[in-house]
């Protein structure tokens, strides 16, 4: 992408408008199953992923009482001294932030899985692709991230996406739409 390389040294580089992105394995392919989770959302704890602001959006669909089936699967960083991760201005552990959220009963739709083993990548692809499949719409609320592979691997499962602007650009402009 243009942001990602410069002219170094008086040499321009010559450069194609593609990514890791955009090669997605076959085990991602659009086929017709059964959706059990209405949302899906894969991102690793990191502030630029924008959890926050996930978990408020999922805070305003539930407090007009639609009460969508949520899963959120978040590889988190190690974290040796058990610090608490700070994620824009908190300062406490993300769990901390979804029980605070979130009721009991809220929970019961709302499956926020952190991982800790493995990080970043603690699922192999065969099963990361089964949470796509039986998904029906992916949400990706990072604005700071230009070629998202978890973005990729819904576009190849079929799945609607939800995401910033800055990620748009993924698809192509005749099927943008704004949101309303």
């Amino acid at each position: 992408g243009e942001k990602y390389l410069n002219e170094v040294n008086k040499r321009i580089f010559p450069r194609l408008d593609i990514s890791a992105a955009n090669f997605v394995p076959d085990i991602f392919e659009l086929q017709k199953s059964n959706k059990y989770w209405d949302i899906l959302y894969v991102g690793r704890v990191v502030d630029f992923k924008k959890i926050p602001d996930f978990f408020n959006a999922i805070r305003k669909l539930y407090d007009s009482d639609k009460f969508y089936r949520v899963l959120f699967i978040a590889p988190a960083p190690p974290n040796p001294d058990k610090k608490k991760y700070k994620l824009s201005d908190y300062s406490y552990e993300i769990m901390d932030l979804y029980k605070e959220m979130f009721s009991f009963e809220e929970r019961k739709f709302f499956n926020f899985i952190t991982i800790d083993y493995d990080y970043p990548f603690p699922f192999d692809l065969e099963t990361l692709a089964n949470f796509y499949k039986t998904s029906r719409v992916f949400v990706y609320t990072s604005d700071d991230e230009m070629r998202p592979r978890t973005v990729g691997y819904a576009i190849a499962s079929g799945l609607p996406i939800i995401v910033r602007k800055s990620v748009s650009y993924l698809l192509p402009k005749n099927i943008r739409k704004a949101p309303h």
